[in-house]
């Protein structure tokens, strides 16, 4: 502990400057989540726009596929009635099937990836958020600093040297 008022204002000295170092690290740890965040935002954005278009188009698909095989299966039973049974009707039927499961299969991994990425997001902006209260507890120790060793210049003055002294 510094006991002259020399070193009473070194210490001060070096306190605040260590405050204000920390102080704009603070704030460049703010400035770089605020940008990550945005960043982020944006890929999740486009990720969500890119996959909801797939998912999109995929549906479009597979409607007109479907309505065309229904169209053909509708015909085939105004044709022969009794073709209920047949390999041809078995067949569209099968493929009906099939392609419905295929789109529900991918409905369900379009939702299992929207959940990935909101998992990934909020662990990346939970991190920064960490950073950021780091950085800022680091600001508040040194403030803290600081104020010890104003206080200690204080003290070292009020025993008998004066303000104005040379040091």
């Amino acid at each position: 502990m510094a006991v002259t008022v020399t070193e009473c204002a070194q210490e001060m000295v070096k306190a605040y400057n260590r405050m204000v170092s920390e102080g704009f690290a603070a704030a460049r740890v703010g400035w770089e989540q605020s940008a990550a965040t945005t960043k982020l935002m944006t890929e999740a954005f486009q990720a969500e726009q890119a996959a909801s278009g797939k998912i999109w188009e995929e549906s479009i698909g597979r409607a007109r596929e479907r309505s065309e095989k229904m169209a053909e299966l509708t015909k085939t039973f105004a044709a022969a009635p009794n073709v209920v049974g047949s390999p041809e009707a078995r067949e569209l039927i099968d493929a009906i099937v099939a392609g419905d499961q295929e789109y529900l299969r991918a409905c369900a991994e379009y939702a299992q990836g929207v959940e990935k990425r909101r998992a990934e997001l909020t662990a990346t902006m939970l991190k920064a958020n960490t950073d950021l209260a780091s950085a800022g507890q680091d600001m508040v120790d040194s403030a803290m600093d600081y104020g010890r060793a104003c206080m200690d210049w204080s003290f070292a003055v009020g025993r008998g040297a004066s303000p104005t002294a040379p040091f």
